[in-house]
């Protein structure tokens, strides 16, 4: 079954690649296709997305990232073919805020942190003073909520 912690790895291994893109396409990609990019499955997140269990498969949160997912890859290569065709400044665009590709990479971790969210309330603690888990909006790893000190007798 399905963890929080395998999702924030998972967030964590997308964010990582989302910069090794950019860095790509600024410096010079060479040895990877668009074509290779456009593959979800090739990619440590893709890996981890397609060798969950059935029962982790079967839940609606893992329809709703494997098809943002895919749909991120599609972008991705769409960036890269700018890239490799000279337009490096188009490129460039493509990945900033409000392009397709960062809307798509910006609904698939909000998705991830609502799978999270509804494995938190499927395992929630009984105890109402135990601390919950806050999620740092960019990056998507997880602190605890600040705790307050007991009152001194």
């Amino acid at each position: 079954m399905i963890n929080k912690l395998e999702i924030i790895k998972a967030i964590a291994a997308h964010d990582e690649w989302k910069h090794e893109l950019a860095k790509a396409i600024k410096d010079g990609w060479r040895g990877i296709t668009p074509d290779q990019i456009e593959r979800d499955n090739e990619c440590g997140f893709g890996k981890w997305l397609y060798g969950l269990s059935l029962a982790d498969k079967g839940s609606e949160h893992f329809n709703k990232v494997q098809s943002l997912h895919a749909a991120f890859h599609i972008y991705a290569a769409r960036v890269l073919r700018l890239a490799s065709c000279g337009e490096t400044a188009a490129a460039e665009k493509s990945l900033g805020v409000g392009e397709l590709y960062a809307k798509t990479s910006d609904k698939l971790v909000a998705e991830m942190r609502d799978w999270i969210k509804a494995i938190e309330n499927k395992f929630a603690l009984t105890r109402s003073d135990a601390p919950s888990l806050h999620f740092h909006p960019t990056s998507g790893f997880a602190y605890p909520r600040r705790v307050q000190p007991l009152a001194k007798p």
